[in-house]
């Protein structure tokens, strides 16, 4: 869900940090949002020009430091959360 959030934002033209525990995680993300945009320029509803700018504008980091010191800019937040009872 994340990673949607991410794509949407930076679509929209926001550059975007999108963080997670571990690179792995990123990694999957970017590739969903890649795919994601992929479908969209098979489709001839992006430019692959423009593709490449949505891509441009999302960083990743592991680092929970780089929003510390940060103000005036918008963050949104995705956690997920395990409910299982036990």
């Amino acid at each position: 869900m994340g990673a949607g959030i991410a794509q949407v934002a930076a679509r929209a033209g926001y550059d975007v940090v999108m963080r997670d525990v571990a690179e792995e995680f990123l990694a999957r993300g970017i590739a969903a949002i890649d795919k994601s945009l992929q479908r969209d320029v098979d489709k001839d509803r992006l430019r692959t020009d423009e593709q490449g700018a949505i891509l441009a504008r999302i960083k990743t980091t592991t680092d929970i430091a780089v929003h510390r010191g940060r103000s005036g800019d918008g963050r949104l937040e995705n956690k997920e959360r395990d409910l299982r009872i036990a």
